[in-house]
């Protein structure tokens, strides 16, 4: 596995969502913010407002930049974690509002299991 790597999925509200990872996460937002995507207020990059062709374009733009820095680009068969917390939060009783929050380095990531 790279040190480094974006995860695509897609959020309905939102559009592409990109998100990187790894120890070397840092050199994804890089290649990221090179492309084009914006950063969102929970760590994540999107690429908002384009059409289906421009979006295309500046996909494969990342994909091409992100494999000349030996990052690994994969698109999830999952939807935008956002959207599945909206849409939980509108089924529960009262007002709920919900947060994302992106957790790039595996070091952050592992410091959350004990309170899992």
């Amino acid at each position: 596995m790279a040190d480094a790597q974006i995860t695509l999925t897609y959020s309905r509200t939102i559009g592409v969502i990109a998100i990187p990872t790894g120890k070397q996460y840092r050199s994804a937002e890089g290649v990221l913010r090179k492309t084009g995507f914006r950063l969102g207020e929970a760590g994540e990059y999107r690429l908002s407002d384009a059409d289906e062709v421009t979006a295309s374009e500046f996909l494969a733009r990342l994909v091409q930049r992100a494999r000349a820095s030996g990052i690994e680009v994969a698109a999830s068969s999952r939807r935008f974690i956002g959207d599945a917390a909206r849409d939980i939060a509108r089924l529960l009783p009262g007002q709920w509002n919900t947060e994302v929050e992106i957790y790039s380095h595996p070091v952050w990531q592992g410091d959350l299991i004990p309170l899992l």
